[in-house]
């Protein structure tokens, strides 16, 4: 869900889901169409969220909790930058900066009360420094949230799969996620918007099986993403 809706779900809508996503805390402090919307921030600063409804992310969160609903936050999106065009350069501007990065997130987490964190990196990742960056953020992450806080990824299709599945697939993503799988809680990849649209379970088959641990995501329960 987007925390900008000018209306909560409602409680009977929440009741039968087990997690929610909330979507995006980003770096921008406007988003633009068409335009990067970090020319004029390169800081990488967690810009405030509000909650639905008029709440405060606090409220909107404390009041999920209390449906028995685990509550996520997102972190990115396509707005911060997306590799089917490049326009938006957000995540740039968070290259170097991890310790920073990582205890703003850790700290809106903790001001929120919310259950987990998830990463929605779309941008490019065959560079070593976006391998390093996603590496690293891992890495801080999971030393400053506490144990019992969630860490997840919603990777694109097309960033965790190989040449061997499809064309345009890249692995860089892939294998980091592979390397650091004792560090993240689950991942939800996209399948949505990418190479996987029209072979969805092929390539969701393919990657159940080969490229990261059954056991371990058997254990998980499904998440939804309103």
């Amino acid at each position: 869900m987007q925390p900008n809706w000018k209306a909560c779900p409602s409680d009977e809508q929440m009741k039968h889901y087990t997690h929610a996503m909330v979507a995006f805390l980003v770096t921008y402090p406007t988003y633009r169409s068409g335009a990067d919307n970090c020319a004029g921030e390169t800081t990488c600063t967690v810009q405030t969220a509000p909650g639905c409804g008029g709440k405060t992310l606090a409220a909107m969160v404390s009041d999920f909790q209390a449906l028995g609903v685990k509550v996520i936050l997102s972190f990115g999106g396509a707005g911060m930058g997306g590799s089917w065009d490049g326009v938006d350069k957000c995540w740039e501007h968070c290259y170097g900066k991890v310790g920073s990065l990582s205890q703003q997130l850790a700290g809106v987490v903790a001001s929120s009360g919310a259950d987990g964190l998830d990463i929605d990196y779309e941008y490019f990742t065959e560079t070593m420094q976006a391998v390093e960056f996603l590496t690293d953020l891992n890495t801080a992450l999971r030393q400053d949230l506490p144990p019992n806080v969630l860490l997840t990824h919603a990777p694109m299709d097309v960033d965790i799969c190989t040449t061997a599945t499809a064309p345009l697939c890249r692995d860089s993503y892939m294998n980091v996620l592979k390397a650091q799988e004792d560090l993240i809680d689950f991942i939800m990849p996209q399948y949505y918007n990418g190479v996987g649209t029209k072979n969805f379970l092929v390539y969701f088959y393919i990657q159940f099986t080969h490229f990261f641990c059954p056991a371990q995501l058997g254990q998980t329960q499904m998440v939804q993403s309103l």
